[in-house]
């Protein structure tokens, strides 16, 4: 799929956002710099949502650095952030346990295999299966 590409002026009107503060945004480093050099710069998709980003987040309140923050750990490799798409569709795997308890698994997010899936299964329903039996028979208690 082709990525769209956008001049500071475009990108300026979509993000609703004075060209000056993109340029600033990118001096700082909270957006990337542009892709090429001087007129024949230009900015992508990933531009885009870095800036509406960033104007959702000044939006909520918060200061600069804590935007800058943000971005670095939703950048890090560790956190994964999945934010779906319109239109985008996930299956999700509901495991019963008992009345009232159910597990849900979302295969793409959860990022283990099948059979540690199993494990952690069969593990969650004895632990289930004991504390049923230890209150005789009654469901486990809910914490507040």
């Amino acid at each position: 799929m082709e990525s769209t590409t956008f001049s500071m002026k475009e990108l300026s009107t979509l993000t609703g956002m004075p060209m000056r503060t993109v340029r600033y945004y990118i001096q700082i480093g909270l957006a990337p710099r542009p892709v090429g050099e001087g007129r024949g710069a230009y900015y992508t998709d990933e531009h885009l949502e870095r800036l509406l980003h960033i104007r959702k987040l000044t939006r909520g309140g918060l200061s600069l650095e804590a935007i800058r923050q943000t971005i670095e750990a939703e950048d890090t490799p560790q956190v994964v952030l999945h934010r779906p798409k319109p239109g985008e569709t996930s299956v999700r795997s509901h495991v019963h346990i008992q009345q009232g308890i159910e597990i849900v698994i979302d295969p793409k997010e959860a990022a283990i295999s099948p059979e540690q899936l199993r494990h952690l299964i069969a593990g969650v329903l004895e632990l289930a299966a004991q504390g049923v039996n230890q209150n005789r028979g009654t469901p486990l208690p809910q914490t507040p």
